[in-house]
């Protein structure tokens, strides 16, 4: 009577592509986690204030990897962003929070016009940088609908502009909640304007 005997070859090669298809899955798990963990983060934050209420504080210098937008958009327009989102989550330095950066001083209804994506990591080489300089920021918190939150930013500009002169930045760090949770009803963001002082 012949055993037979399996391939040794295609076995350990069948087993070194199960393994490495498992890695693969646990840091794709990992870097997931990252990211609602910053979700958490940050929706633990604004919980701790009062949705709306301005604060002005004075804020260190602070570098962040910069992406711009192929031509400015509006926020109902996130394909960038999303691929922004997927291209980052590869590399193992990846952080939260993810931002924007946006124009909104040319736009004659103060309306946010987003120019790119913001992100921590500085470790990848090649990156085009931007630096938020020091100074006092305007900053508040909205939680609620996206398509609310032009709206309520449009009246936080109002009131900044009785009292301060605003750059035509606005500057917003979000976890992309929308994304995650596949639709537009919870989304929390934090806004900062850099204000022109004397």
């Amino acid at each position: 009577m012949t055993i037979k005997r399996p391939n040794e070859e295609k076995f350990i090669k069948r087993l070194e592509e199960r393994s490495e298809a498992f890695r693969e899955e646990i840091e794709k798990a990992k870097r997931f986690l990252r990211y609602t963990d910053g979700i958490l983060e940050l929706s633990k934050e604004a919980s701790r204030h009062v949705e709306g209420v301005i604060s002005v504080e004075r804020k260190k210098e602070r570098t962040f990897q910069y992406t711009p937008f192929l031509k400015p958009c509006s926020f109902n327009t996130m394909r960038e962003y999303t691929d922004f989102l997927f291209e980052s989550r590869q590399d193992e330095t990846t952080s939260v929070p993810w931002g924007y950066v946006a124009d909104f001083k040319r736009d004659a209804d103060n309306r946010l016009v987003f120019l790119g994506s913001l992100d921590f990591p500085l470790k990848r080489k090649g990156v085009q940088l931007l630096k938020l300089p020091a100074g006092h920021y305007a900053s508040w918190f909205f939680r609620g609908d996206m398509n609310e939150h032009q709206k309520l930013f449009r009246k936080k500009v109002s009131e900044l502009e009785k009292n301060y002169v605003l750059t035509d930045k606005a500057f917003l760090f979000d976890q992309s909640s929308v994304l995650l949770l596949g639709n537009g009803k919870v989304f929390t963001t934090k806004y900062e304007i850099l204000l022109i002082e004397d």
